[in-house]
């Protein structure tokens, strides 16, 4: 199955005619292709994978009163910073799992063909992130946005924690800050201001132009600092001893 969206993007040429340019790897492959049904239901569902794992474990402690028998053993500083490292390396190691297996098994059947600009086969243009990295060392680009996912997916997985004290709900937490993704992603539709959306950071094939990388990275900081806060606060506040 990993292999599917590399077999749908061959569908798609086969469709409007050959391109003379050989298809490669690059442009096959989920992170190549975001058009196809199999990517654009992965970028949506990014968030649900992210927290699938971990993110939904401090409510659970909290509410069967596991936090309390923890507590005698271990301090509360310790329980949630490695609560926190927990959720953040689960999520990105959930998210970016997937895509390095469709990666390999798409490698198996196309080859690695460096992209070339000149073809209009890859999506890649002057204005997106690591431009200059993606045509003259191809790997190296998926290599720092796999890490970029890595780091979103982690912060996503945070925010569910910090969640945990505001709702008394399993399951609206660990469908907040999905909600909140697909309500974000539509706002900046519905504006034109998709380069600010989390859906298409998590795009490797930018087909919105003119992300800037030091406001994915701002943002992603800004979210895992309040995120952080409002775990730190209602952790002081809440009689979870």
């Amino acid at each position: 199955m990993y292999s599917i969206p590399a077999i749908e993007s061959l569908k798609l040429y086969e469709l409007y005619g050959k391109a003379e340019y050989p298809d490669s790897l690059f442009n096959t492959w989920i992170g190549g292709v975001g058009y196809t049904y199999h990517a654009v239901l992965y970028t949506i569902l990014i968030p649900l994978i992210a927290i699938f794992p971990y993110a939904g474990s401090l409510y659970q402690d909290i509410k069967s009163g596991y936090v309390k028998i923890i507590f005698t053993k271990v301090s509360k500083k310790k329980y949630f910073v490695s609560k926190i490292i927990a959720a953040f390396l689960s999520g990105g190691t959930a998210v970016v799992i997937p895509l390095i297996l469709n990666l390999f098994l798409t490698a198996l059947f196309v080859p690695a063909l460096r992209p070339d600009a000149s073809t209009m086969m890859f999506s890649i243009n002057d204005g997106s992130m690591f431009s200059d990295i993606y045509y003259s060392k191809p790997f190296v680009y998926i290599l720092l946005y796999m890490l970029l996912i890595f780091m979103m997916a982690g912060v996503f997985c945070v925010m569910c924690l910090a969640v945990s004290f505001l709702v008394d709900n399993y399951f609206v937490v660990l469908t907040s800050v999905f909600i909140y993704y697909i309500v974000e992603n539509y706002i900046c539709l519905y504006f034109w201001k998709t380069i600010y959306s989390f859906e298409q950071f998590f795009r490797i094939d930018q087909p919105a132009a003119g992300i800037s990388i030091g406001f994915v990275l701002g943002k992603c900081m800004l979210f895992f600092i309040v995120s952080l806060e409002m775990l730190v606060v209602e952790a002081k506040r809440e009689e979870i001893y």
